[in-house]
């Protein structure tokens, strides 16, 4: 996987955006998973063909890390982030 993504702003209140990069046409999915290893978010598969903003409304989620895992028929991303209060 060619693209990437990034998680803005961090750390947030549990809303926020995800932008996601692919310089062709590729279908993801994107999971949320809480401290302890709890999947709090899942999304339908969908197809990303250059930059896509998806923004994620967590409220009311608790003060801590946060894992987001991207995934692709090829690839997997995982990057963490924190939400405050």
């Amino acid at each position: 996987y060619a693209g990437g993504f990034t998680i803005y702003p961090v750390p947030n209140d549990g809303s926020f955006n995800v932008s996601i990069f692919s310089p062709t046409s590729q279908s993801f999915t994107l999971d949320i998973y809480n401290n302890i290893g709890v999947r709090i978010y899942q999304s339908e598969s969908f197809t990303v063909n250059g930059t896509v903003d998806k923004p994620i409304n967590l409220k009311p989620v608790t003060a801590g890390l946060y894992t987001v895992v991207l995934k692709s028929a090829d690839s997997k991303i995982i990057k963490k982030f924190i939400v405050n209060r």
